[in-house]
Order: structure tokens, then C-alpha cells, then sequence
């Protein structure tokens, strides 16, 4: 009896986990102090990949996957669910003029084992998954490792224990990192060069009040908050920032 109900919470874990990931890759319309984060990632992100042939993307939102069509020849995009890939091929297969080939795939989130031979891509994204602590991030980071081309570059996000998101709750299921879990993550591979993009956000208790405004009274705080984010990155104060966009290059 016992084993059967492990075996029920296992798959209620997985059927919490995929709500988790369809939510991430359809990313519905926000507020714009919610969106600041989303495109900072995106761009901080494009901007430590820069053009690569063929590039594989782990899970990010959509639009970081269609924004590799100007960076790419040959975009693979791999997620942790049957159903999150089927929405990705079906909204990227809807959008015009496409410069790069895309194919899609998904893997098992417990088991995340990339199908790709060694040496194979060019670059790698994952902006959102490493937030998850259901996905072994470490498994993960060494099969990138794997299949990227000596030389490749692999970009990623992180939140840090600062996020304004972080709170009880939130801590069953999403992982906040501290720097000496993000060094630890980086040091498992023996990666060339570490670089950091870094994005500021405000406390917990002020993230609230300002995602409260009305939308037009948020602008002038996020144009605030892009500022102190060029500073931190200037100085690479990472124990001041609330996400770590990172580019590891094997």
C-alpha cells in the first residue's frame, strides 16, 4: 500500500510540476513592473549569447525562443512536458518569416537527459527553469556542458534570496540561490570564462506597493530600476542583485 502511495504523490508531483512549466512557457500578458523582469532577462540574456549557429533552448518563455530567429540558423527548443512543447511548436509555427529552422522536443523533468551527441551546439538559453526546484539543475548543467562545441556559450538565469517573489511559499517549489549555490552550480564543469549580467529589483513590501499603481505611475520605477541594474552589472555587485543572468563558456 505504501508504494502505491508513493506512487500517487509522484504523479501528483508531476501534474503540479507541468501546471508550473505550462504557465512559464504561454507567459500571459502582466503589468508592466512584472514585465521588466521578463524582458530584462530576455535581453541580458541575447545580448551574453550573441549569434550562434545552432542553438538549443531549455525550457525558456516563447518569446526568448522566437527572438533566437535573428541570432540562429537552427533553433532547437527541449521542454520538460509533452504539452509545453506542443504549445511552443504551435505558436512559433504560427508567426511569419522565419530565419531560423526550429525543431522541438521534450524530456523527462526528473531525468534530464539531453538527446544530442557531444559537441553539438553551438550555444545554450534557459531563462525560468533553473528556478524550479523540482529540476535537477545540476544534471542539467553538466549535459549542457556535453553537447556544446568547445567554445559554446550557455546563458542562464537565476533568482537570488533578494527576489521580491521569495516567501514561504514560494520556497516549496521554486529555488532562491545564494552565491555560494550559484558558484557551486558553475563549478561542476570545468567552464573557460563566467560572465554576469545583473538586474535589481525592489524589496518584497515595495515590489507589492508598486505593482499596485496604476500601470502609467510604474514606468518611472522601472526606468529607475534599469538604471540601478547597468550600476550593479558596472560594478558586479552580486550580493545586490535579485536575478544573475549568467554566460558560462566551455
Amino acid at each position: 500500500m505504501s508504494i502505491l502511495l508513493q506512487k500517487l504523490w509522484r504523479d501528483q508531483d508531476l501534474r503540479d510540476y507541468e501546471e508550473i512549466i505550462l504557465r512559464w512557457t504561454k507567459q500571459p500578458p502582466t503589468i508592466p513592473i512584472v514585465q521588466y523582469l521578463r524582458d530584462e532577462e530576455k535581453r541580458r540574456a541575447l545580448e551574453l549569447i550573441e549569434d550562434s549557429r545552432i542553438v538549443l533552448d531549455i525550457g525558456s518563455e516563447i518569446k526568448v525562443t522566437l527572438t533566437l530567429n535573428i541570432l540562429a540558423s537552427k533553433v532547437i527548443r527541449v521542454d520538460f512536458s509533452k504539452k509545453a512543447s506542443e504549445i511552443a511548436k504551435d505558436t512559433i509555427q504560427k508567426k511569419q518569416a522565419h530565419n531560423a529552422v526550429f525543431e522541438f522536443y521534450h524530456i523527462d523533468v526528473r531525468n534530464p537527459k539531453l538527446p544530442y551527441p557531444s559537441t553539438y551546439f553551438d550555444a545554450a538559453i534557459s531563462i525560468g527553469p533553473y528556478d524550479w526546484k523540482f529540476l535537477d539543475v545540476h544534471k542539467l548543467t553538466s549535459e549542457i556542458y556535453r553537447v556544446l562545441k568547445p567554445g559554446g556559450k550557455f546563458v542562464f538565469s537565476v533568482p537570488t534570496k533578494l527576489s521580491p517573489y521569495k516567501r514561504k511559499e514560494s520556497e516549496r517549489i521554486f529555488r532562491y540561490y545564494s552565491l555560494d549555490e550559484l558558484f557551486d552550480l558553475i563549478s561542476i564543469e570545468n567552464w573557460k570564462d563566467v560572465r554576469f549580467s545583473l538586474i535589481y529589483q525592489p524589496p518584497r513590501k515595495a515590489y507589492i506597493f508598486l505593482s499596485l499603481l496604476p500601470q502609467l505611475f510604474q514606468k518611472p520605477f522601472i526606468d529607475l530600476f534599469k538604471y540601478l541594474s547597468r550600476r550593479l552589472t558596472e560594478s558586479q555587485n552580486l550580493s545586490k542583485a535579485s536575478y544573475i543572468v549568467t554566460c558560462l563558456q566551455k
